[in-house]
């Protein structure tokens, strides 16, 4: 008896724990796709990219030629990204 009552209670509050962001309501912040600048949005997905070719190295899925094409490729994509956007941000664009 005592053991039903327990296990009950175990799984109602296992369901609280689970269901408590959507009870709660989002409380995040809602960004607005037209506020994202693609530039910057870019240039995250490039610097996620240097850290992957770089795990991946790390952990030996990448010879040392091809990380360092791959991470030269990259990097010079970021650093066009990264000049984009101060040239956007003085004006320049």
């Amino acid at each position: 008896m005592i053991a039903g009552i327990v296990v009950i209670a175990a799984v109602v509050l296992a369901g609280l724990f689970i269901a408590w962001p959507v009870l709660a309501g989002a409380g995040g912040t809602v960004v607005d796709p037209a506020a994202v600048d693609p530039v910057d949005e870019a240039l995250d997905r490039s610097l996620d990219a240097i850290r992957e070719i770089e795990f991946d190295h790390a952990t030996g899925h990448l010879s040392d030629e091809d990380y360092r094409a791959l991470d030269a490729e990259e990097r010079n994509r970021a650093l066009d990204l990264l000049r984009r956007r101060d040239a956007a941000s003085r004006g320049d664009a």
